[in-house]
């Protein structure tokens, strides 16, 4: 066959036309294989086109997840960071410390502005810290960086009021009535009272004989022994006038007094008596002089410190050269450089004048009271309030946890907590527009309002300008003392900056307080039981009688807490429970808090008992047990750590045991080396007349064995025991009589670890105070029997045994803002919060 003619090979005329079509780019209807190959290669470079757009999308949205994560992760660890600047600021104020320090490449530069009462510091990191190429910086502020600590001294141009302590040429003095620009130079005025000087009246004490006090603003002299009667009347002589080393004005005065350069002199009938019919002269004869007497003998007061009285009418050798009977008033505080554990607020008395701790240190002879770092020779300025002292307008005090503005002038005996129409105080937590600060008023110079539970006083005009800020507003000023003073703030400022990315930087406010040692009525660190019946509840003795609280708002936050995590914290039989409990949960489901509460057991608020008896709501799995170190010894025990206590003066023993100093304001020391019983054929009374810390190294028992034992704390009293072994109040004493009837009077500190069981089983007299005993190795720890024993106060222990006893405990809820010496009972962040660009601080 012959091929047809479509197998010729293209005519010249073809050639041409595909030419054309090549340099055109024409398309034929009827395409041929290289035209398909040319599509495909289309397809895929728009498919890649695609794909590279997508894929620039998916890597632009990684790179932002990324910065995202990035600043999300710096702005964590800038708030973590800002938060260790708030711990760091915390030791600084807790220990006074203020010294610069670096350790691992890390290193804190501390400034102290004296003037405006600033600590501020710079806390730098290494490069290498943070990983990543990272940089930090952290900024610290601390307003009123010294108020637990500020000292008083005597000024000429302020006010001074009954009560108030001063320092005037290495003299603490008291003041004794209201007056100003009157020196404190001399032993004994109208108007001060060397501290430590027996002077106000006091209902519960027995005078003598030509006793002297001080009461309603004149001196008087007992004329014919008396109790609870109140100058004047016939049992007291007014003195007219008392001066040292002067004559002037009070010549004629009849029973005007002086003392005139180391003795005593009266005026009577034309003359000066050389021999004047006074306690506070030492005389050899006519007078009898018991344990813990004072006298004034060549301008240096002595304390009688034998146990045996001498005889009226006996004579013997002056205190200046009978040792054996008299002792320097100062020998009760003298300081040592023997290795004795001092802590802040340690009083000691020092190459004739008194010093006070600032900062806890072991004594040597290269830390001496004259070293500013660790003393001061000023007596503390408290900025807490207190019924004897007047308050002048503007002045702030601190009361129940709140921070109060004096009002007005001459401000005195009207207590903050209870001025309900606020004519007197404002509290920094009022929600009073006139007192608030906020963002859209004018403020001028010398505004006073409150900020974050703080109060400020404005220092420049300003609108806008959060009392943060150190430009217009202060957190300190000069109140009517002369002491600069205020509530403590603490700021931490964290920057942190990672590679390129824009810096994070968190800035924190946090409010301190000494942190609560007896937050509960009843705490554990291992397990309550208790297998009867009683009631514990609650009341504030700053608003009166635990009677006159009865089912108020008051009688129900009590809170009994365990924190046993390997067995039942809390077993409870019958007890009523006005308030909360609270146990650590179980490990496995439900995860119920440990405790057994039989089904009489009462849990509940106000409001009627719910059926179950237990509202589950008041029923928590988080116990809080604050359980801070003793002081001195901590776990070791006072036992251990016996020879470098500063102790104080021996207790002499005797039917009645007078001590302390009524109307004094720093506490006395005394201690007895060796097991202390009262209510034997020895003791059968210890009383407590003033501030007393009292160190036992042996056991403290309340007993009756031939006598009923008792201790005695009078109206002006108050008392912490320290106990190196065990404390046991028998049922058969009549235990601790508080006269005060204020728990926070008087604390019990047992801080051996041994494995001895403490106990107030006295039923007669209900315990006004606090019981502490973290340490004890017994099961049963704090332990009583005795339906009839009931406790205003707190108890915390290691374990709580009630065994056949009404558990009968009433907590004072002002317990919760108290503190106690003799216990590490540190300053703590209340509350803290992050700080908005508009309200942001002043920094260094």
């Amino acid at each position: 066959m012959m091929p047809g003619r479509n197998n010729h090979p293209r005519s010249g005329k073809d050639r041409r036309r595909a030419a054309a079509d090549a340099r055109t780019g024409a398309r034929r209807s009827n395409p041929g294989p290289g035209s398909t190959r040319g599509t495909v290669t289309l397809v895929a470079l728009c498919f890649v086109a695609v794909l590279g757009i997508s894929l620039a999308s998916y890597i632009a949205i990684c790179t932002r997840a990324m910065q995202l994560s990035n600043r999300s992760f710096q702005a964590s660890v800038s708030k973590q960071l800002a938060e260790a600047g708030l711990e760091e600021a915390m030791r600084a104020f807790n220990q006074h410390n203020w010294d610069d320090w670096s350790s691992g490449g890390i290193s804190v530069n501390w400034t102290l502005d004296t003037t405006n009462k600033r600590a501020t510091a710079t806390m730098t990191f290494p490069a290498d810290k943070f990983g990543q190429g990272a940089t930090a910086q952290l900024k610290l502020r601390v307003d009123n960086y010294d108020a637990d600590v500020v000292g008083a001294t005597w000024s000429s141009s302020k006010n001074y009021a009954p009560g108030d302590l001063v320092e005037r040429s290495g003299i603490w003095y008291r003041c004794l009535q209201t007056h100003s620009n009157i020196q404190p130079i001399g032993d004994i005025s109208h108007y001060w009272v060397p501290e430590f000087v027996p002077s106000l009246w006091d209902s519960s004490t027995t005078y003598s004989s030509q006793d002297m006090v001080f009461h309603a603003g004149y001196w008087y002299r007992c004329s014919s022994s008396n109790t609870n009667s109140a100058p004047p009347n016939a049992n007291w002589v007014r003195i007219n006038a008392v001066n040292k080393d002067s004559t002037s004005g009070i010549s004629g005065v009849q029973d005007a007094v002086v003392n005139w350069f180391g003795t005593w002199y009266r005026w009577n009938s034309g003359g000066w008596d050389a021999a004047p019919p006074i306690s506070w002269r030492w005389r050899n004869t006519g007078l009898v002089y018991s344990y813990n007497d004072l006298v004034n003998y060549n301008n240096l007061w002595y304390r009688y410190i034998s146990a045996t009285p001498t005889n009226a009418g006996s004579s013997y050798s002056n205190p200046g050269a009978d040792t054996s009977r008299w002792a320097l008033q100062s020998n009760m505080w003298v300081w040592s450089s023997s290795g004795l554990k001092y802590n802040k607020g340690d009083v000691a008395f020092y190459s004739g004048q008194w010093y006070r701790c600032l900062r806890a240190h072991t004594s040597s002879t290269s830390i001496q009271p004259t070293n500013t770092t660790y003393w001061s020779n000023t007596p503390r300025y408290s900025p807490d309030w207190s019924p004897g002292e007047r308050f002048s307008q503007y002045d702030t005090v601190r009361r129940n946890g709140v921070w109060y503005l004096s009002l007005q002038n001459n401000n005195t005996a009207q207590d903050p907590a209870t001025d309900s129409d606020n004519s007197h105080w404002i509290g920094a937590n009022t929600t009073d527009s006139n007192y608030t600060w906020n963002s859209t008023t004018n403020y001028s110079a010398g505004a006073y309002r409150c900020y974050g539970g703080v109060w400020y006083r404005c220092t420049s005009a300003n609108t806008n300008k959060a009392p943060n800020d150190t430009a217009f507003w202060t957190a300190a000023w000069s109140n009517s003392w002369g002491i600069t003073t205020g509530a403590p703030v603490v700021y931490a400022e964290a920057t942190i900056t990672f590679g390129s990315s824009p810096a994070q930087r968190t800035q924190l406010r946090a409010l301190i307080a000494p942190a609560p040692l007896f937050p509960n009525a009843l705490a554990a660190t291992g397990s309550i039981s208790a297998n009867s019946g009683g009631t514990v509840d609650s009341y504030d003795s700053t608003l009166g009688t635990y009677a006159s609280q009865l089912d108020t708002a008051t009688n129900y936050s009590a809170v009994v807490a365990a924190g046993n995590t390997s067995g039942t914290a809390i077993t409870l039989s019958s007890p009523t429970i006005q308030g909360y409990v609270a146990a650590p949960a179980a490990t496995t489901a439900p995860y119920a808090p440990l405790m057994a509460l039989g089904t009489s057991v009462i849990v509940k608020g106000s409001s009627a008992t719910p059926s179950p008896k237990v509202d589950k709501s008041r029923v928590s799995r988080s116990p809080y047990i604050p359980q801070f170190s003793t002081l001195p010894g901590g776990a070791d025990g006072l036992a251990n750590n016996w020879s470098n206590t500063p102790k104080g003066t021996a207790l002499a023993l005797a039917a009645t045991i007078n001590i302390g100093t009524p109307g004094a304001i720093t506490p006395a020391r005394y201690y007895y080396d060796g097991d202390l019983t009262i209510g034997n054929s020895t003791v059968t009374n210890l009383r407590i007349n003033g501030p007393v810390i009292l160190y036992i190294d042996g056991d403290l028992l309340l007993t009756q064995s031939g006598s009923t034992g008792r201790i005695d704390i009078t109206s002006r009293g108050s008392a912490e025991i320290h106990v190196a072994g065990t404390f046991r109040a028998d049922a058969g004493s009549e235990g601790i009589l508080n006269a005060t009837t204020d728990p926070k009077s008087l604390i019990i500190i047992c801080d051996t670890d041994s494995n001895s069981m403490h106990y107030y089983s006295e039923g007669v007299n209900p315990l006004y105070g606090v019981i502490y005993i973290p340490y004890s190795q017994s099961n049963n720890g704090y332990f009583n029997d005795n339906n009839n024993a009931q406790i205003y106060g707190a108890v915390s222990a290691n374990n709580i045994t009630y065994s056949g006893a009404n558990l009968n405990v009433h907590y004072d809820t002002s317990l919760r803002y108290a503190t106690f010496g003799g216990v590490d009972q540190p300053w703590t962040v209340t509350e803290w919060r992050e700080l908005p660009a508009t309200e942001q601080a002043t920094m260094p």
